[in-house]
């Protein structure tokens, strides 16, 4: 069954420029879900490559008040799960967006700026539309976030392309703040690092909404999102740790990214370190 509702959007180039556009939010058929557990979120990030010198970066952009979405949030949980035990270089970010809180349920993760994110990809992808589930693989590529088949080939392809950058990653924290820095090889005049605070696993229970009385669990949920342009930033920034959570909990994720085009060229992945 597909749901369609019509809205007012701005699609803006990752560059900054923007142009108002109609979109149509467009809703597929629902499923369940699962999680994997911290230690194997932790594998992602130790093991190394050793199929490939690739990687790919995976952003699912999702909702607790869409049904269509545990499908595929399961489907994440299970990439990244395979991901650690095949030792493949691929990471994972579940962006929540926030245009179906009006639905009944407030989802709790959703933010305004990940739905910007999710439009700036429709205006580089020349689409008039946003949708959830979707995911995108390395900036490029986008589908169904469900699609377990065209998931595993856009990967596939992914992870076999070889890097054109690298980057080096370190964190810090002292109380609730995370000090990150960030070396770059390869970079080109255009490119912008993203820098992603993850929360590795959530579970909460749906109380209203289309999908009431579920018990909904994801992984790798952005908690905090930045954009720097290493032409005019220096190689650092401060994030928060939100309220309630500890550094066990999370782990920063940076990835430098084309404008143009939106392609991802390097990635790096950190667990937060405690000086206390």
């Amino acid at each position: 069954m597909f749901r369609k509702l019509a809205i007012t959007r701005f699609v803006s180039q990752l560059s900054g420029l923007k142009s108002a556009l109609l979109c149509a939010i467009v809703v597929v058929a629902a499923s369940s879900t699962s999680i994997v557990n911290a230690q194997q979120l932790k594998q992602v990030k130790d093991s190394p490559t050793k199929t490939s010198t690739g990687f790919a970066v995976l952003e699912l952009f999702t909702s607790q008040g869409c049904s269509s979405c545990p499908s595929a949030d399961e489907n994440l949980a299970e990439i990244t799960k395979q991901a650690a035990l095949k030792g493949e270089k691929i990471v994972t970010l579940s962006f929540h967006v926030d245009y179906w809180n009006y639905l009944g349920w407030r989802d709790p993760y959703s933010t305004a700026d990940a739905t910007k994110r999710q439009r700036l990809y429709a205006g580089v992808h020349g689409s008039k539309q946003v949708y959830t589930p979707q995911l995108v693989v390395n900036g490029t590529t986008e589908l169904l976030g469900s699609s377990r088949d065209k998931s595993k080939a856009a990967i596939q392809t992914a992870i076999k392309k070889r890097p054109r950058s690298n980057i080096q990653l370190t964190t810090t924290t002292e109380g609730n703040k995370v000090a990150v820095e960030w070396k770059i090889e390869g970079l080109q005049s255009d490119d912008l690092v993203n820098l992603a605070l993850v929360q590795n696993q959530v579970e909460d229970r749906v109380e209203t909404g289309e999908n009431s009385g579920r018990t909904l669990k994801h992984v790798n949920v952005v908690r905090d999102f930045h954009v720097v342009n290493p032409a005019t930033s220096k190689n650092s920034l401060s994030l928060t740790i939100p309220n309630g959570l500890k550094a066990d909990d999370l782990h920063v994720v940076a990835y430098l990214q084309s404008p143009m085009d939106a392609s991802i060229h390097a990635v790096a992945i950190d667990d937060i370190a405690s000086t206390n």
